[in-house]
């Protein structure tokens, strides 16, 4: 778990693995935004898995104001069409 504070404020890496879809890194960062949580880093990549087809990986760092905002986060990039698993 890689977490750690700052000024009261939770930093935050969190991976979503996902089935590759058209829309997908928007519906992810438009969660994120709705959450009025900032995004200090990302990285998103698409790969062929053999047994799961088209996979994307995005990563993501975040500042937000609370755990459980984090919670909260969490709880809803679990809820997107097609996620395999959302780590911390």
């Amino acid at each position: 778990m890689n977490t750690y504070k700052e000024n009261q404020e939770e930093l935050v890496s969190i991976e979503v693995i996902t089935k590759d879809r058209n829309g997908l890194v928007h519906e992810i960062t438009g969660i994120i935004s709705k959450l009025n949580i900032a995004i200090l880093n990302h990285k998103a990549r698409v790969y062929n898995n053999k047994n799961k087809g088209m996979l994307s990986d995005f990563k993501v760092v975040v500042k937000a104001e609370s755990h459980s905002q984090i919670e909260t986060l969490i709880y809803r990039l679990n809820k997107i069409k097609g996620v395999i698993s959302v780590n911390r």
